[in-house]
């Protein structure tokens, strides 16, 4: 078999020029780049050494940045990768376009070998650009040149890793949300590893440490392309060689390839509820597929070993931050592809037809992430009431402003996904940008206290500020945000505004933009 027609060669495959000219070309390539270097400088200038200090400790401080710059490196990489390789195939299968693919001369294993370097050049494009922010660490002394390459070699190496895992889980499953969230399920667990290796070992981003790769990685690779190329015709005889398209050249489409009912039964249904909700609630959050019931249970699980470890070692501080950050995660992984589904479906032309005004599909896409995210989010928190009766470290009034915070959490996390998956036209971008935007304000305030000097110290107006914008941050820097203290509470009083305010704004714009922009 020739190179050609194995699939390895790059330079006559179309798929590599329309995934990585074309992506780039567009503003918000340009936003993402723009945004993730704005957030490293500013870190940077927070972290910044000011005033006179040592040599020692300067150098101390830029080893400190140096690692903790490498670590959010390589947790950006990898989670990049992994999401933008989950849905590289399987968007091609929900849009339609991998028919047309089949038409033409591309073999499977071209396709997949075009989309694993289409990912990997995107966010490996993205990485090098940060390279000068990283090297200002360098001007600080401290480390070498050696350690610089060796942590982007660190960042290649787990790049290929985690495109090899999304590339695999997009080419098994039939829904971009299928895809990510079986990406997500296999990933974070890795992720977790690596990064607390990283953490806990001085010397891993030393490039002596990873020569291994070069032995583990190519059969990993062959693998993966292998499984890919395998699943993408899923056993079944390719298009263009069905007696249909031979014959005749006419597609025939039966009434099962057709988009998705708009109502899932026929029942007489109350005036005052809302068509949308029901619709959302039964036929999209209940009647999910099976990687959103494996993601549904295994948080349910962790949850109730966090709680358990809360009661052991009587602090309710990881169970607090658990249960925000299960809010927050939940919600809006359901409202971000309510809108979008309905284009990439076209049942957004036949909901248009409707009496149903944009604002009564918005409330009723969102209330039913919303009720759907607070239904499993009670069957975590109901033990902490029982707890609260014979512990002192839960009490009811503590329980009382987690819930009043966690109900605050998952509206307005519902209603910026919500506002993405209004803006966007298919439902991996809006996934992809809802997430950037909620890991900004969860993990970005807690890194840039930390930057800043630790985040047990003094209560300055910046920390103030940035304790206000994320409600995790409040409970990392141990401030009793359901205490009386005026500046507690004006904290969690300015939480739970900023939180309303991307309510308002979220919902009011989602029904501004309407379901066919």
């Amino acid at each position: 078999m020739s190179r050609s027609s194995s699939g390895l060669s790059m330079g006559d495959n179309p798929i590599v020029g329309r995934e990585i000219i074309d992506v780039l070309r567009q503003p918000r390539s340009f936003l993402a780049l723009g945004g993730l270097l704005g957030l490293l400088s500013l870190a940077l200038l927070i972290a910044w050494p000011g005033g006179e200090a040592s040599p020692s400790r300067v150098a101390s401080l830029s080893i400190e940045m140096f690692r903790s710059f490498a670590v959010a490196q390589l947790g950006i990489v990898a989670l990049l990768c992994a999401v933008t390789a989950s849905q590289s195939v399987v968007q091609e299968r929900e849009g339609g376009t991998l028919q047309l693919l089949e038409v033409t001369y591309l073999t499977p294993l071209k396709l997949v070998v075009a989309k694993f370097f289409s990912t990997l050049v995107l966010v490996l494009l993205l990485s090098i650009s940060t390279a000068p922010i990283l090297a200002l660490t360098y001007i600080l002394g401290g480390i070498s040149i050696s350690e610089i390459l060796g942590a982007y070699l660190v960042a290649f190496k787990y790049a290929i890793l985690f495109t090899c895992i999304g590339l695999t889980v997009s080419s098994a499953t039939g829904s971009t949300f299928a895809a990510l969230t079986g990406a997500m399920v296999f990933s974070v667990p890795v992720l977790g590893w690596i990064i607390n290796s990283a953490v806990t070992n001085p010397e891993y981003f030393a490039m002596e440490g990873h020569y291994d790769s070069i032995l583990i990685y190519p059969p990993l690779i062959y693998i993966c392309f292998a499984y890919a190329a395998s699943m993408l015709g899923r056993g079944e005889q390719p298009f263009r060689d069905r007696p249909e398209v031979l014959q005749s050249g006419i597609i025939k489409i039966s009434e099962s390839e057709f988009p998705d009912n708009l109502l899932t039964g026929s029942f007489e249904m109350p005036k005052w509820m809302n068509p949308v909700f029901v619709k959302e609630f039964q036929a999209e959050v209940v009647g999910r597929n099976i990687f959103i019931k494996i993601f549904i249970t295994g948080a349910m699980i962790l949850g109730g070993i966090v709680l358990l470890n809360s009661f052991v070692n009587e602090s309710s501080t990881p169970f607090q931050i658990y249960l925000l950050s299960f809010c927050a995660l939940i919600a809006p992984a359901l409202a971000c592809n309510s809108v979008t589904k309905e284009k990439e479906n076209k049942t957004a032309l036949l909901l248009s037809t409707t009496t149903l005004t944009p604002d009564t599909i918005v409330r009723g896409k969102l209330m039913a992430s919303v009720y759907f995210t607070l239904v499993l989010f009670m069957l975590v928190f109901l033990p902490c009431v029982f707890g609260a009766l014979v512990s002192s470290y839960f009490t009811l009034l503590g329980l009382l402003g987690l819930v009043v915070q966690c109900v605050t959490v998952t509206a307005a996390s519902a209603a910026i996904g919500l506002a993405f998956s209004a803006s966007f036209s298919t439902m991996s971008r809006s996934t992809l940008a809802t997430y950037l935007v909620l890991i900004t304000v969860f993990v970005g305030p807690p890194l840039a206290l930390w930057f800043k000097g630790g985040i047990a110290g003094e209560v300055t107006a910046l920390t103030s500020f940035l304790l206000a914008l994320s409600p995790v941050t409040s409970v990392l820097a141990h401030v009793k945000s359901f205490g009386i203290q005026s500046l507690e509470t004006t904290i969690f009083g300015l939480n739970l505004l900023i939180c309303w305010v991307l309510y308002f704004v979220g919902t009011r714009y989602s029904a501004h933009r309407g379901i066919l922009d």
